[in-house]
């Protein structure tokens, strides 16, 4: 495991199963979405739940479901209506990964024990705790300072790439 999360440090790569020990599928979906959203020519627009599903690969109510937090937390807002759907209600350098992360799998997410022992702190360390203090505090600081805005113009020059689920192919940044 912390081979794992120490690659996706010096990587910047992450597989399934590194996701999955970090972050709840909801998650994962709710970064996705918000990234579709952000990447697109003008954030501000509206686009329904259901398109914005298959792009991420998510089941459409449950991407509903995740998009209603987002929703309630400022994140994006949402318009109802044959032409309603969800876009982002801030502008892309005033929202984090962090704030995704918070709204739906909340900070504490970090706060167990990696290996699921209790108690394991500090004074009480599991045997992988004093590297699992570090790589969750690099993770921390990566969500906490990384915003949007750097994240589509990442995609925009081409450092970074967004692929479409089902459309195999990526997604344009806004400034192409």
């Amino acid at each position: 495991f912390i081979r794992v999360c120490r690659r996706i440090l010096q990587t910047g790569r992450e597989g399934p199963v590194a996701s999955a020990m970090i972050l709840s599928k909801a998650c994962e979906y709710g970064i996705r979405v918000v990234l579709l959203l952000a990447a697109q020519e003008d954030p501000n627009t509206y686009h329904p739940v259901r398109t914005l599903a298959e792009q991420c690969g998510s089941p459409q109510y449950f991407l509903s479901k995740i998009c209603g937090k987002l929703t309630r937390d400022g994140i994006l807002s949402s318009y109802k209506g044959p032409n309603g759907g969800v876009a982002l209600s801030r502008p892309l350098d005033e929202i984090t990964l962090m704030h995704v992360v918070e709204s739906i799998d909340g900070r504490d997410r970090f706060d167990p024990c990696v290996l699921g022992l209790e108690p394991c702190s500090s004074t009480h360390p599991c045997p992988v705790h004093a590297e699992w203090t570090g790589i969750k505090a690099a993770i921390l600081g990566m969500l906490e300072t990384r915003h949007l805005q750097e994240l589509v113009d990442d995609l925009a020059t081409g450092k970074t790439t967004l692929k479409l689920l089902f459309a195999g192919q990526s997604v344009p940044a806004s400034s192409e």
